[in-house]
């Protein structure tokens, strides 16, 4: 790329930069000071090394003399010997006696560990990680923003090679670039730390060789230095001294009293609001006080009293937020008389903290206390608090404007505006040093803007949108065109006139071709004026319809006048629009969801040029043609910024609305871990995380989701370090992002530069668009309002205000002077090509097209820019070629001379250019594509060729172009092309599937091959199988099954003929994640998951592997090594046998010590590893003994009640893992459903684990279990499925160990989870006292806490035949008395309290044949990382088979975080570090009561965020998990729903009641801010086991009762918001009852009942 627009490529000439002078002049080391002995001249270039196999005993370094400051240091290094070479340069760094370099070193080695990272020599080790922008602010945090994956920045380096290295240092600000890519940017504050000037150094690292390294070409590029200070902190106040954890940081409430329970948890650490969504807590220090972040619910009330203190300073401050309830308020107390001396509450219902003043004055010396008050349960019931502190005078709340100018990083280098005007926005606004902002236009001369241009004079059009966000009646318009006009030049617009003034609901606007186009949904229309006297020569003329109104802010916006002389504008998501010329019918209409798109001026022709994207509200060129849109950060979309690539197909906000080639997942607003999304993503490098809608930190770093307007700055005003990059307002923030725009690949990536533009402290500010003027500086309009995004109430918006302001580096502004570039002659415009501001080019271009247009063109002008296009030397190239094409003068040998030019960006463009010509004409061109796409270096232009073959070239090429295509291997990591490769095929070859075929076994491009796979998976599974089945290589492999798996999930299909053989591939692979694909496409084949290697062929296979280890080690003697079976007696787990073989860690005093055999792949590690497992569970060892597998068939259950609870599909995948590599003769499959006789026959035993009673998978199913079990199958069943259905078993007067059906059930397990009589319930059940059994071999005591069911019916005969494997003692406070369907009975109570000991788990010898061995454990997933319990389960599955169980158990291997969080769904927030820290702690014994941590993130590790709140419409919304319950017959809880279906429930939770009886009810406190009548929505849940339930408010009935049953097949769902009617509530409390009437005929009769949220419309 010729042209590279980076601010950090460029000069700066504003801050002096002298030439460029070299360094090393590749002859002799003159200025240069070093160890002789290390340090030479070889091969033209500074070189050191390490001759192999020597040691370097210390850090060798050779020193430039001079010292610099702000530099630009460039050089060229090669670096040899392998990984262990490392070398650094340093960088203003001082140099001690001993020869060593104090300072910055930025690292480099083979590019695979250090390379691009920044290590500070002085002592603070690494502070700069590559892949991202790192801000040490000045005590010594670093706050971290992303703009690469780390990994992704190790293939840019040429190994054993010349690489080019460039540091530029700006001030504080350092930045590595590595052969042209940004690796590493360190803003470094930190006070007595940061360096800002000192000496240069070439470094070659201590160690054994070898090792070389080489610098050469080195210049060094000097600038006044520029240094930037951070945003000073306001002064904190002073923290009363008889007070000292007035603000909680000791972590402690040591200092308050309580009382009640809202505060007997905390304080607070951390920004949990943040976490969850919510905005940011604002607080100060580390600890604060917030009664819903610790009960996640606003129910729990009290009081927080602080120690008395004396007013020692007459003002004082704290930090308050959340509910603006007066019952929820901060208050100061005299704590002798009690007297209430101040009050406060929340300011609204904003979570955030804000500063609250208090005057003091009149109480100094005398003491006062603090005391929060908590009296309210209902909404916003809560109360956010912090930091109390004392000041001399009243706090300047300028100094510190809600903390944001400190707390977001890049928000540091900003001050206080120089042009700011009293009683004006200006004087909120904070900019650049340097900067000055001015309000140019404001009420009543405008208001309301929502788009704006620049016309030929410089005059600035705006369009006042007064209707928005509703369309009004015809000919009732409101919308405004008004002009404004600097006649004198002076910077001051000040004449006003009206254009139009009937227009309705305009979006969007553009002037030319005579007139102005505009969208003015459901219409685009033309307004003519084609004498220029600022008058419509008529009414506007519709050239479009069919705009749809459904979101009024997606309709047609940001016009942009293309390089190619079309108009482009951005289409909205939720706005689906069926568009054509008025009278078209609907079946001729273009279908318009998400998109960018364009339209002819000329022929009124309009096309979606790329389909995909948000709510997108911004659109602008690079200076080389690139185009960039701005728009929301979704989970789908990822980050801000994406790339326009014509007839791309980018991501959409909802995930919907492809075509039906692109692979994604379901639908939703979360996005999956699926493998395969072809799909063109964001180009923005910080993705949906940090800065993400509803994540951490969105608000305290980059603002906000919402981005509205896009400018590439390339005008004149601003410094040079400006130009090229993109700005974007945040709307949310009310502040303007810089991003960096950085070449990456065939497109560019987008990441934060890491200091903002803007930001002001008014929340009226909501800019909307933004663009450079002809002066230079940088125009913006302002809404101006305190609404922001989807109020569709009228009402609501402010219409009275307006801004529009100028940002301009204010040294050297000047306003603009300038002919009306439509008049001005054609040699004129072609002038402005040379301009520095591209105002004026690309104004000049749009008078060129327009004249062109008209037949006005002189013939004369044409070799002008054709000169200068063909110009090589010529600084703006790119324009001419545009200003050609404008001129409409290029012609076929034009294109071709174009096609071969030097310059990419040229090519790329000319190619663009030719291919929006007709099909028929590209012919002639046939030979120069084909040649560009099999050697063209430029990836841009492949991307471009590649989207030209979806229907803009002539059919013939198209296919040969992209086969072309799809072998250059260049493109294998390439973000786009292959995505763009596939699009073409996809449209062009789907009826060619051998063809298809051979592309996706021949290209080298995994995402190519990817997507065809997908598509024949699509298709037809058994053509996927067979294509699959050519793949080679484990990767290939482990894509294929993932991709399959995706492409066919929910589909039910016989097996195709080439399974097996591909499975068995798959399962050669070793890799667990594929494995766990194939049981899935087992699951949906109709087949158990299947061993991919037969028992006998693994046990031959593992024999082999291990006769590396033959040499040393013998079965039963010992030689060189201990035997096998001495060792075999050592390990118990495969990964204890792996790790001791990759890195032995003791000599045994008898046997020479081991090598480490740590280059052995995976795999043969793997089945050695077995095969000594093998040999200690007393299995054969000798290849090609037969071997009778014992088989076992995995049954799992639907996962139900929320995350980490009944996981059964995860837990069971973890036990049959478990039981597979234990090296036992087994074969394991996990199925999902129950068998039928044929496949259940060949088992040799059964392991159900699933929901029970109702929803067990045998009700039904015993006469064939019983068969099973006759012929001596085992059975085990893990917690509810130790339960039985039974017809009547929600009848709670009955004897239910009578029932036929329950005695049936007991005759085969042994013991019965009896409802009525066994008790359900949360305890620490001990599993310490094992009896001698072979299921407790080799299993130590534990206890675990989880809902172990006890209380188990066994009745004579079977009873004599069950043996209980542990005994434990409740305590009967868990037990409820009584008859409880599952929580207690009295004669569980009796039991306890005389001393019985229950049992949860045992073992069952059936009389008539078969073993059944039970848990009643395992409702907790997380518990599935003990290795005592899963020995103890694995034990007692193996016993069932009737095998012997090993003398030591069977022992497996703990499953990791990652491992354990796989196959579940509904995360809330857990991440796989925080997992690990209580895992490990488990696993050393402490006892993890998980259930606490059910709904929310984990207390340890880092922390994810739950999806946000969606919106539920109008008027009040009470969540029923914030409920305050008065009264309930049975229990109720909050219960995570986003297992069942991410962002369905609000929330993701609800409150759930778990009625166990007809006629119990459930009361419930509803507060309410106001009385009247509001229309009343419920939001609840059905499932099998909810009942029939009626609803009274006050007294009054909601309706009639409501069934919210449903079928076992349709699982559990939404009831979406049903209208209970129109009903009248009191302000305060009002009494909503929930009774329980009946049940299905087919439920599950327990009558439960799921309520998500209530919301009260108002009715006017």
């Amino acid at each position: 790329m010729k042209f590279i627009f980076l601010a950090f490529i460029l000069s700066l000439p504003f801050l002096n930069a002298q030439e460029p002078i070299s360094l090393f002049d590749g002859k002799s080391l003159e200025h240069w000071e070093g160890d002789p002995k290390i340090w030479r001249i070889e091969d033209k270039a500074i070189t050191a090394s390490i001759p192999a196999g020597k040691n370097l005993a210390k850090n060798q370094f050779l020193y430039w003399k001079e010292k610099v400051a702000d530099f630009d240091l460039s050089l060229n290094y090669r670096i040899t010997g392998g990984p262990t070479a490392n070398s650094g340069i340093q960088i203003r760094s001082k140099k001690d006696a001993s020869g060593h370099a104090a300072g910055y070193q930025c690292d480099l080695d083979d590019g695979k560990l250090w390379l691009g990272r920044i290590y500070d020599e002085h002592g603070r080790g690494l502070i700069a990680e590559r892949g991202a922008l790192t801000k040490i602010a000045p005590d010594g945090k670093s706050h971290i923003l992303p703009f690469s994956n780390p990994s992704s920045l190790t293939r840019f380096a040429r190994l054993n090679d010349w690489n080019h290295y460039l540091i530029k240092c700006r001030g504080n600000r350092i930045e590595i670039h590595i052969n042209g890519i940004h690796f590493t940017t360190l803003e470094d504050y930190q006070q007595n730390q940061a360096d800002l000037s000192g000496l240069l150094a070439v470094q070659i690292h201590s160690g054994v060789g070898p090792a070389k390294v080489q610098f050469r070409d080195i210049t060094l590029t000097a600038f006044n230095q520029k240094k930037t200070t951070p945003t000073k902190k306001a002064s904190p106040g002073i923290v009363p001294v008889d007070a000292p954890n007035i603000g909680f940081e000791k972590g402690t409430y040591d200092g308050w009293t309580q009382t009640g329970t809202v505060w007997s948890k905390g304080p607070i650490n951390g920004d949990t609001i943040a976490t969850r969504g919510r905005g940011n807590s604002t607080h100060d220090g580390d600890f604060w006080a917030g009664g819903y972040e610790v009960w996640n619910s606003d129910e729990a009330q009290g009081t927080l009293t602080s120690t008395p203190f004396k007013v020692t300073h007459p003002w004082a401050t704290y930090r308050i937020g959340a509910g603006p309830l007066p019952e929820t308020r901060v208050e100061i107390l005299n704590p002798t008389s009690g007297a209430v001396l101040h009050k406060s509450s929340g300011r609204g219902q904003v979570e955030d903290m804000a500063l609250n003043t208090v005057d003091l004055s009149a109480h100094l010396g005398k003491s006062i206390q603090v005391r929060l008050i908590d009296e309210h349960s209902g909404p916003w019931g809560h109360l956010n608090y912090d930091d109390f502190r004392f000041h001399k005078s009243p706090p300047d709340s300028s100094s510190n404007p809600a903390g944001r100018l400190t707390s977001s990083p890049l928000l540091w280098n900003l001050k206080a505006n120089p042009a700011s005007e009293e009683n004006d926005i200006t004087s909120t606004m904070f900019v650049p040093e340097g900067f000055q902002i001015e309000t140019i236009a404001r009420e009543p001369q405008l208001r309301q803007p929502i788009a704006f241009t620049f016309d030929s004079r410089g005059r600035i059009w705006i369009a006042e949108a007064f209707a928005y966000p509703r369309r009004q009646k015809e000919g009732e318009g409101k919308d405004r065109l008004i002009i404004l006009e600097d006649t004198d030049h002076d910077g001051t617009f000040e004449t006003h006139k009206i254009f139009a003034d009937n227009l309705n609901l305009i979006s969007g606007f553009e002037i030319g071709y005579g007139g102005v186009f505009a969208a003015c949904a459901p219409e685009f229309i033309f307004i003519p004026d084609s004498d220029g006297d600022d008058k419509p020569d008529g009414p506007p003329q519709v050239l479009l319809d069919g705009f749809s109104l459904a979101d009024t802010h997606e309709t047609p916006n940001s016009f942009l006048w293309g390089h190619d002389g079309w108009l482009y504008g951005c289409h909205g998501v939720f706005n689906p629009s069926l568009v054509g010329k008025p009278g078209t019918p609907k079946a001729q209409r273009l279908r318009v969801n998400a998109a960018i798109w364009r339209l002819h001026p000329v022929t009124h022709e309009f096309e979606v040029y790329s389909n995909g994207g948000s709510n997108q509200w911004g659109l602008d060129y690079g200076p080389d043609g690139s185009l960039f849109m701005t728009h929301c950060r979704s989970s789908w979309g990822l980050g801000p910024v994406s790339q326009v690539f014509r007839d791309g197909h980018c991501w959409t906000q909802n995930n919907s609305n492809y075509r039906s080639f692109i692979a994604s997942d379901e639908q939703g607003w979360n996005r999956t871990s699926s493998p395969l999304f072809n799909y063109f993503d964001s180009i923005a490098a910080y993705g949906h995380g940090e800065g993400g809608a509803g994540k951490q930190g969105s608000r305290s770093i980059f603002g906000g989701h919402s981005h509205v307007g896009t400018m590439v700055y390339l005008g004149d005003n601003w410094p040079a370090e400006y130009r090229g990059d993109l700005f974007t307002h945040n709307l949310h923030g009310h502040q303007l992002n810089r991003e960096i725009l950085a070449p990456r690949d065939s497109a560019y990536l987008s990441s934060s530069h890491g200091q903002d533009q803007l930001y002001t402290t008014d929340k009226k500010y909501l800019a909307v668009d933004l663009k450079y003027g002809p002066d230079g500086s940088v125009y913006s309009i302002d809404w101006h309002d305190t609404q922001q995004c989807h109020v569709n109430d009228i009402a609501r918006w402010d219409r009275t205000n307006g801004r529009l302001y100028r940002m301009s580096w204010k040294e050297t502004f000047k306003p603009a002077q300038f002919n009306d570039l439509a008049k001005a002659p054609e040699k004129e415009l072609l002038s402005y090509m040379n301009y520095n501001n591209e105002w004026f080019a690309r104004m000049a271009q749009h008078q060129l097209r327009q004249r062109a247009a008209n037949n006005t063109l002189s013939s004369k002008l044409i070799p002008s820019p054709r000169l200068a296009l063909f110009d090589a030397s010529h600084p703006h190239r790119f324009r001419h070629l545009v200003a050609l094409d404008a001129t409409r003068s290029l012609g076929p040998s034009d294109f071709k001379k174009l096609l071969k030019d030097p310059d990419e960006t040229i090519r790329n463009h000319a190619l663009h250019l030719l291919t929006n010509r007709k099909t028929s004409d590209l012919r002639p061109y046939s030979t120069i594509l084909l040649d560009l796409a099999k050697n063209d270096p430029s990836a841009r232009l492949r991307l471009t060729l590649a989207g030209a073959c979806q229907h803009r070239l002539h059919k013939e090429i198209r296919l040969p172009i992209l086969l072309a295509l799809a072998n250059r291997v260049e493109d294998i990591h390439d973000r786009f092309i292959p995505k763009m490769i596939w699009f073409g095929l996809a449209t062009n070859a789907n009826e060619k599937l051998e063809l298809l075929a051979k592309i996706a076994i021949s290209t080298p491009l995994p995402l190519l091959r990817d997507s065809i796979l997908w598509h024949f998976a699509k298709n037809d599974a058994n053509q996927s199988i067979a294509l699959a089945n050519q793949f080679t290589g484990p990767s290939a492999i482990s894509r294929s099954a993932a991709v399959i798996n995706q492409a066919l999930d929910g589909s039910k299909l016989s097996a195709p003929d080439a399974w097996n053989a591909f499975a068995s591939k798959a399962g050669a692979t070793g890799d667990a994640k594929t494995i766990a694909h194939i049981a899935k496409l087992n699951a949906i084949f109709g087949l158990a998951e299947k061993q991919t290697d037969s028992v006998a062929e693994r046990a031959k296979q593992a024999a082999n592997a291990f006769a590396i280890c033959a040499a040393c080690h013998q079965p039963e003697a010992s030689t060189t090594g201990p035997s096998l079976k001495e060792i075999s007696q050592v390990y118990d787990s495969k990964a204890a046998i792996i790790a001791w073989t990759k890195n032995p860690q003791k000599k045994r005093e008898n046997y020479p010590q081991m090598p480490p055999f740590d280059k052995l792949d995976s795999r043969t590690l793997e089945l050695a590893a077995e095969h000594l497992l093998r040999i200690r569970n007393g299995a054969t060892g000798t290849p090609g003994t037969q071997v009778v597998p014992k088989k076992l068939l995995f049954l799992a259950g639907r996962d139900s009640h929320g995350w980490g609870s009944h996981q059964h599909f995860g837990g069971t995948n973890i036990l049959a893992t478990g039981m597979r590599n234990s090296a036992l003769p087994v074969e394991v499959n996990v199925i999902r459903e129950w068998p039928d006789d044929t496949l259940l026959l060949k088992q040799d035993a059964l392991v159900i684990y699933s929901d029970g009673w109702g929803a067990h998978p045998a009700n039904g199913k015993l006469a064939s279990l019983k068969k099973f079990m006759d012929q001596g199958g085992g059975l085990t069943v893990i917690h509810w499925a130790t339960g039985l259905g039974s017809p009547d078993a929600g009848n709670k007067t009955i004897d239910h160990s009578a029932d036929p059906v329950r005695r049936q059930w007991r005759n085969l397990v042994g013991a019965d989870f009896e409802p009525w009589h066994s008790v359900s319930r949360f305890w620490d059940a001990s599993f310490e006292k094992l009896p001698k059994h072979p299921v407790t071999r080799g299993v130590p005591p534990f206890v675990i806490h989880d809902e172990c069911y006890f209380h188990l019916r066994c009745t004579d005969p079977e009873h004599d035949h069950v043996t209980p494997l542990h005994g434990a003692l409740p305590l009967p406070g868990i037990i409820h008395p009584g008859r409880a369907m599952d929580s207690g009975s009295d004669s569980a109570v009796d039991a306890v309290k005389k001393g019985e000991e229950q049992y949860c788990a045992w073992g069952f010898e059936r009389p008539a044949g078969g073993r059944t061995f039970g848990f009643t454990g395992g409702h907790t997933h997380w518990n599935w990382g003990r290795d005592e319990l899963r020995k103890l389960i694995l034990n007692g599955v193996y016993w069932t088979t009737g095998a012997e169980v090993p003398e030591k158990g069977i022992s497996s291997t703990r499953p990791s975080a990652s491992e354990m969080l796989e196959n579940l769904n509904g995360n809330p927030g857990w991440t796989i570090e925080g997992l690990q820290i209580l895992l490990d702690r488990a696993g050393e014994g402490e006892l993890i009561k998980w259930n606490q941590f059910s709904g929310a993130p984990l207390p340890v590790g880092p922390k994810l965020t739950p999806s946000p709140k969606k919106d539920l419409g109008p008027g009040l919304i009470i969540e029923g998990e914030n409920m305050r319950i008065l009264k309930a017959d049975g229990t109720t809880q909050t219960q995570g729903m986003e297992s069942f279906g991410n962002g369905i429930w609000s929330g993701n939770s609800q409150l759930w009641w778990l009625a166990e009886k007809q006629d119990a009810s459930l009361t419930i406190e509803l507060s309410v801010p106001r009385e009247g009548d509001f229309s009343l929505y419920l939001a609840a849940t059905k499932a099998i086991d909810y009942g029939i339930h009626s609803l009274t408010l006050n007294g009054k009935n909601l309706g009639g009762p409501r069934d919210y049953f449903q079928a076992k097949a349709k699982g559990v769902s939404h009831t979406g918001q049903i209208k209970l009617g129109e009903t009248s509530f009191k302000k305060g409390k009002n009494i909503l009852i929930i009774k329980a009437i009946g049940a299905h005929p087919d439920s599950v009769k327990r009558y439960m009942f799921g309520l998500d949220f209530l919301r009260l419309a108002p009715t006017k």
